[in-house]
């Protein structure tokens, strides 16, 4: 490790962990990234800059910016909106809150008619009319509901690609019309040319073209056998780009009928930023200033989905969803990637005795060497698992993402026991266990409203407390002392069972984590880390440390805290 010129810091190796770029946008200063690991913004000869404080999205998969200064972004979890850049995003309402988005839209005149559609799968396509803060269902016409791609033709004509057709809409969104002969057409992407025409990319190869707007479609150009196209994009000069899953990058300058690969890596986003092309492929980001026929390399963007922090006897763990488990090795001074770890991760836990807790999509799995080899402790087949919290007595609780499903261990997580859930089919967004109780809290996202419940029978009996209306939806928590948040306040639990509420800073600040030793209290906001040497009773910002937006997760270890940042960087200090 190094020291940096900031007092008493501590810097561990960085972490390049690449990941697929699924989705690009473009301003006029720069462009933006979207991936597993969130946003990310690269301007025009400078670095990038990681953009994620606040995103309630694990996967971005969507990206849409608008003149105006407004950034949109989609994926596993909905939509959330920005007003300044990415650096605060806000969750936008849906009446389809649980819709996994795959493409965004803008309107040509989005600036003056502030409206934006959405393709999602299985809930069809949303539309806004607000700049995207509201959204609402207009699937009126459509047959197939799991939606690819969105291009937007002329005036209020707007094509949707399906995974069963193409459906057009001649009203900006609100009504669709399935096209008549693409009914057995699994759509990739949708691109609209300079001369007016459209293409479409089929998922199973081969292009069509319309030249009337949508309303009809034929076969377009000679694509090699068995191209499964992903993305696609038409330059300003009429050649076609494709990229696909096994043969890369394809260029066409002949409207389809010959092609060249120009690059051997699967693309799975375009866009363009003046004369400069852009494709995110699998390990980077590609730039073309010559048309798209030759790319070069450029800094991969810090969107890996590192987002989990925690200390394995003395040696920092990070987890997250694809990444899987990264240990850090102080012999070799570098990060040793678990290989053997199942993934994608939906929660990660170290028990008492040393072992690791993970969820899968399998269930939950326990390592008792360090994650060379895992047990099959939790087979979970309707729901999986996201919380799990543990006792230094060994004792604990697991739930599962519907709130359906609850267990608990007596043993580490090594045995485990179903136990009926209070919490009907809201979403759980928090588990808290401690010597004679769990505090559970649960968010409704489509009411906007957290409830909390508590249990002081192993779960034989529950209480239910107070129900709130907050646009927030972390809910943090603490064990010593009992606490949880709503928002910008605080809820602590006193020792006669009483509960007081505090204001944490300015009260502006929504909280993202808690985390304490028995002295301190540090309460990681959109804006700051803020300390409290009293139990929560006052809060004061702490000095000397990163900016909000870098820091992902903070831990405390033997008097040390730990950050993990954007970028692939962890850092530590003396409190």
């Amino acid at each position: 490790m190094e020291t940096t010129r900031e007092t008493d810091w501590f810097y561990y190796p960085p972490i390049t962990l690449p990941s697929p770029i699924l989705a690009l946008a473009a301003e006029r200063q720069g462009i933006w990234a979207g991936g597993a690991g969130g946003v990310a913004w690269y301007p025009i000869y400078r670095n990038w800059e990681p953009r994620i404080t606040g995103l309630h999205l694990s996967t971005v998969a969507a990206l849409a910016s608008s003149e105006s200064g407004v950034l949109l972004a989609g994926g596993n979890g909905g939509i959330a909106y920005s007003s300044d850049g990415g650096l605060k995003w806000q969750i936008a309402e849906m009446t389809e809150n649980t819709a996994t988005v795959t493409a965004l839209l803008l309107s040509p005149h989005y600036v003056q008619d502030q409206i934006a559609l959405a393709a999602t799968l299985d809930k069809g396509i949303m539309r806004s009319e607000d700049g995207g803060k509201h959204w609402q269902a207009t699937t009126s016409g459509l047959h197939n509901f799991d939606t690819t791609s969105l291009v937007w033709a002329k005036s209020e004509t707007a094509l949707a690609g399906t995974i069963q057709g193409i459906y057009r809409s001649s009203d900006a969104g609100r009504t669709w019309k399935i096209a008549q002969g693409t009914e057995e057409d699994a759509v990739a992407a949708l691109a609209y040319l300079s001369d007016g025409s459209l293409l479409a990319a089929l998922e199973s190869g081969g292009l069509l073209s319309s030249q009337n707007d949508g309303l009809d479609w034929a076969e377009y150009g000679s694509l090699p056998a068995e191209v499964q196209g992903t993305a696609l994009w038409v330059t300003t000069t009429g050649t076609i780009l494709l990229g696909t899953a096994e043969q890369g990058i394809l260029r066409s300058t002949d409207k389809g009928l010959t092609w060249q690969c120009v690059h051997d890596q699967a693309a799975f986003s375009f866009i363009a930023n003046g004369q400069t092309l852009y494709a995110g492929i699998m390990n980077e980001l590609a730039a073309s200033v010559d048309d798209g026929e030759t790319w070069i390399a450029l800094p991969h963007p810090p969107i890996h989905d590192l987002r989990q922090l925690l200390i394995d006897q003395d040696q920092p763990l990070l987890a997250g969803t694809y990444a899987g488990l990264l240990h850090y090795n102080p012999s070799r001074q570098a990060w040793v990637p678990l290989t053997e770890t199942p993934r994608p991760l939906l929660a990660v836990a170290l028990a008492p005795d040393g072992a690791y807790l993970i969820s899968t999509q399998e269930g939950l799995e326990r390592s008792t060497d360090k994650g060379l080899t895992w047990q099959n402790v939790l087979a979970d087949t309707e729901g999986q698992i996201t919380r799990i919290t543990l006792r230094t007595d060994g004792g604990g609780w697991a739930g599962s993402a519907n709130g359906k499903r609850l267990f608990k261990t007596a043993d580490g997580g090594l045995h485990w026991e179903a136990v009926k859930p209070p919490f009907g089919a809201l979403p759980l967004a928090a588990l808290q266990a401690m010597p004679g109780q769990l505090i559970a809290a649960t968010y409704d996202a489509q009411r906007y409203r957290a409830g909390f419940w508590r249990t002081l029978d192993d779960g034989q009996s529950w209480q239910q407390g107070i129900e709130v209306e907050m646009n927030w939806p972390i809910i943090a928590t603490w064990h010593q002392p009992t606490l949880l948040t709503m928002g910008s306040f605080i809820h602590i639990q006193s020792e006669r069972d009483q509960w007081r509420q505090e204001i944490v800073g300015n009260g502006q600040e929504p909280v993202r984590r808690v985390v304490g030793n028995g002295q301190i209290l540090l309460a990681l906001t959109t804006d700051s880390i803020l300390r409290s040497p009293d139990s929560g009773v006052s809060w004061q910002k702490e000095e000397n440390i990163p900016t909000a937006w870098q820091i992902l997760d903070l831990t405390i270890h033997q008097n040390t805290l730990y950050l993990l940042l954007t970028g692939g960087q962890l850092c530590s200090r003396p409190l």
